[in-house]
């Protein structure tokens, strides 16, 4: 008798387990009311099943490059939203209704056609500008969507090469740098579940030149170099703005301010301390710099000073953050060329090689071109990274033209 009940308990067990399984019967199909096409998807609008076990509606489809999509709505939703989709076709949506315990209804096909891509918009919107040594390419992204701005340029008959930067702004702008001559450019855009438009093409974009001005220059006789620019000292400006230039020390520490443009770059590992120094002399201070002749600016190059007793000093210690050039021909009257503030890239791989090539600014953001002419530079450091009484920089390089059309050697 005791070994009847012993098996009798575990089938009750397993009954009382079926039982409770099969409680919750296979929910009923959506009931879709109505749906909306959007710019690459589409809005359902369907019925709450008086079901209280009910829980979400889910959506299945199959994406132009063969992925297939799952959308579940918000629980106890009527409204459920996809995407990624597009173009001149028809999509099958698949939608279920799916119960507590997960089970899915008999599924209810939709067949739509949405507005299009959004990228198509993107792309039409896509204009090339030429760039000093670049071309400038800019985007309008109105429904923020992530994107990925796909350039490729033709550099010979069997070689081209591609860029893609990504971006989910309302305006977008990507820099192709270091482009040395003319060549022919496509565009593409390519949206986050992977469709991407046809590839327009642009046509031929030629930069524009520019040189890198001359610094230091090499003596004929001796062969020894010299520099061509020079720091002005505070008797030279003293009569000049009505004496309200103030220089900041020629010399700190190891720092002498003729290091900021004799086109020597500090190097921690070298211990060559090549860098300008204002010592104790807060912010903000000024370094006023004779470039020898009148010049036409469209680019600058700045350093920061590497050096640390331990490690680098990259984006950090003395080093300037946010600082300011000015343009003047007579020490009287100044014109602000740029105000620029070094930005350290959320990668530390890349920040430090940003760092050791220099952090290139052009002077007219919105439109490339040259400054008006001029002779000599104020350079004004308004912020440092860390420390703020005092401020330092490695090397400071000009790019541009000079007016009288000598082409730097």
């Amino acid at each position: 008798m005791k070994n009847i009940l012993l098996w009798i308990l575990p089938l009750l067990l397993i009954t009382s387990c079926r039982e409770k399984e099969t409680d919750l019967d296979m929910p009923a199909p959506v009931q879709i009311l109505d749906w909306t096409p959007i710019t690459g998807g589409a809005i359902f609008t369907y019925e709450l099943p008086e079901d209280e076990n009910f829980l979400y509606v889910k959506a299945v489809y199959t994406l132009q490059t063969g992925t297939v999509m799952t959308k579940r709505s918000s629980l106890f939703s009527n409204t459920l939203t996809i995407d990624g989709i597009g173009g001149e076709k028809d999509y099958a949506i698949k939608l279920y209704s799916v119960n507590r315990s997960g089970k899915e209804s008999a599924p209810v096909t939709v067949m739509v056609r949405t507005k299009e891509f959004s990228s198509n918009f993107v792309l039409e919107s896509i204009r090339l500008i030429p760039g000093f040594s670049s071309v400038i390419c800019t985007w309008e992204n109105d429904t923020q969507a992530l994107v990925n701005i796909v350039i490729t340029f033709e550099v010979s008959e069997n070689k081209e090469i591609t860029k893609i930067y990504a971006s989910n702004t309302g305006a977008g702008r990507y820099d192709v740098s270091n482009v040395e001559a003319k060549y022919h450019y496509y565009v593409q855009v390519k949206d986050q579940y992977g469709n991407i438009t046809s590839k327009r093409d642009m046509g031929e974009v030629a930069p524009l030149e520019d040189y890198k001005l001359t610094k230091v220059v090499q003596s004929s006789t001796t062969g020894l170099d010299s520099l061509l620019w020079r720091a002005l000292t505070q008797n030279e400006l003293k009569e000049h703005a009505n004496g309200t230039l103030k220089t900041a020390p020629h010399s700190a520490l190891e720092g002498r301010i003729d290091r900021f443009f004799d086109d020597q770059i500090d190097v921690s590992s070298k211990q060559n301390f090549n860098y300008f120094h204002t010592g104790t002399a807060g912010y903000p201070f000024s370094y006023f710099i004779d470039l020898g002749k009148q010049v036409e600016v469209s680019r600058f190059r700045i350093h920061q000073r590497d050096y640390a007793s331990s490690g680098s000093e990259f984006y950090a210690g003395s080093n300037v953050e946010t600082f300011e050039l000015y343009a003047s021909n007579d020490l009287d009257n100044w014109e602000l060329l740029r105000e620029a503030t070094i930005i350290k890239p959320n990668n530390e791989q890349i920040a430090l090689l940003e760092a050791r090539d220099g952090h290139l600014f052009v002077i007219d953001e919105d439109e490339p071109k040259f400054s008006k002419p001029f002779r000599y530079l104020q350079y004004k450091g308004k912020k440092g990274f860390v420390s703020s009484s005092g401020g330092c920089a490695s090397e400071i390089t000009l790019y541009g033209r000079y007016p009288d059309g000598v082409i730097p050697q």
